[in-house]
């Protein structure tokens, strides 16, 4: 078969199919590695949690954590840590409520920094009809939560990534949501925090279905994701929060650049009826009791997955380090092989392609965009014969 014909087999089945990682939305996976960090990263598929990658919660006596509250479970159907949430608690006689709890979490012993993470997972005796005890979350701290971490639990100048978080209060709706703090340290044990909610879940999560929702933690900018299990698509939610030189400002949607630093992944149930009975006790007036309408019965949270796809350190399929991806990277790469992958060629090409029509009133069908390759590739064999 002749040279043209190879690249013409090639170009077929390249263009034709996706050589990004399902992971990763087409639109940005020329900006991520193509495979996942093992380190940070977890499919929880062996019978039992890999302590090696992760550590259990245990800086505060009052949610009384307990390792024993996280398990790997397989229903069947899915295999995933689940992290329980066990109360005995009941109001008395006079509405008061008694009993005790217990709270699971795990956090990632290695640091993660700038790339897309993506988690799928659900709950279990969360409900949209009731506050509750319970503090579910999927977050990203400075550092490690163990005992003796930092008054207020977060190193100096950072961002807390609250990939996912259900929170509320006597005071507060019930809402799921995702957002970053900015924590800047004025001294002694001062901060000012500035939060930045860049979407409110609430109503889009029913109890027990399973949810998959992607973070893009990039140098310049904060943008959260959501993926469409049915149509098998990922769509931005939310708005971009940017990352710069200027000062944070709420605001304008900015956060300085100094707080963002590398941090630890936390996936945790938290039994926060202690802190919201004592600690915010100024704020309510009185104990909760049972006409606040908290669910007090156990809750589960269950994540099938973590995975974290780092920053990638260049433009993926560009060969020739000329800042572009076009067909002549392609035929250096059917010369040599070992200059890098086709699919990251792939991935850097349809990257390409997709800013092109994003900026065009007529998206061109995948035919127009193979034509047009052929058009780059083939181009750039006539340049070089001329040139030689």
């Amino acid at each position: 078969m002749s040279p043209q014909n190879l690249i013409l087999l090639a170009l077929s089945g390249l263009v034709c199919s996706p050589l990004y990682a399902l992971d990763v939305p087409v639109d940005i996976a020329y900006l991520y590695e193509s495979n996942v960090d093992p380190s940070i990263s977890d499919e929880f598929n062996a019978p039992t949690l890999d302590t090696a990658k992760w550590g259990y919660r245990t800086e505060s006596a009052s949610a009384n954590w307990k390792s024993s509250n996280v398990t790997i479970e397989n229903n069947g159907f899915d295999q995933y840590v689940n992290l329980l949430g066990e109360s005995d608690r009941s109001p008395d006689a006079s509405g008061v409520i008694t009993g005790t709890g217990s709270s699971s979490g795990i956090y990632n012993r290695n640091q993660a920094s700038y790339g897309f993470y993506t988690t799928r997972w659900r709950v279990e005796g969360i409900s949209p009809d009731h506050k509750s005890i319970w503090h579910p979350a999927i977050w990203k701290a400075g550092v490690q939560p163990t005992t003796g971490w930092p008054s207020g639990g977060l190193p100096k100048d950072s961002i807390e990534l609250d990939f996912v978080e259900f929170n509320q209060s006597r005071t507060l709706n019930i809402e799921w949501h995702s957002q970053a703090v900015a924590w800047d340290y004025l001294g002694g044990s001062e901060f000012d925090q500035q939060r930045f909610q860049n979407s409110d879940w609430s109503g889009d999560f029913a109890d027990s279905f399973w949810n998959t929702h992607g973070l893009e933690y990039h140098p310049d900018y904060i943008q959260l994701w959501d993926f469409d299990e049915r149509e098998d698509v990922w769509a931005k939610r939310g708005p971009e929060i940017t990352i710069s030189d200027a000062p944070t400002n709420m605001e304008a949607f900015n956060i300085n650049r100094d707080l963002a630093h590398p941090g630890y992944w936390i996936l945790s149930n938290y039994d926060f009826f202690d802190l919201l009975n004592n600690q915010w006790l100024p704020f309510h007036g009185r104990p909760i009791n049972d006409t606040d309408n908290f669910l007090l019965s156990d809750s589960e949270l269950q994540v099938d997955h973590f995975r974290y796809y780092p920053l990638f350190d260049g433009l993926k399929g560009d060969f020739n380090s000329d800042d572009k991806v076009d067909g002549l990277d392609f035929l250096l790469w059917q010369s040599d092989p070992n200059v890098g992958s086709v699919e990251d060629w792939g991935t850097g090409y349809n990257s390409a392609i997709s800013s092109l029509s994003a900026i065009s009133t007529n998206v061109p069908e995948p035919t127009g965009i193979a034509l047009c390759l052929l058009a780059l590739l083939f181009g750039g064999v006539m340049r070089e014969r001329c040139q030689s």
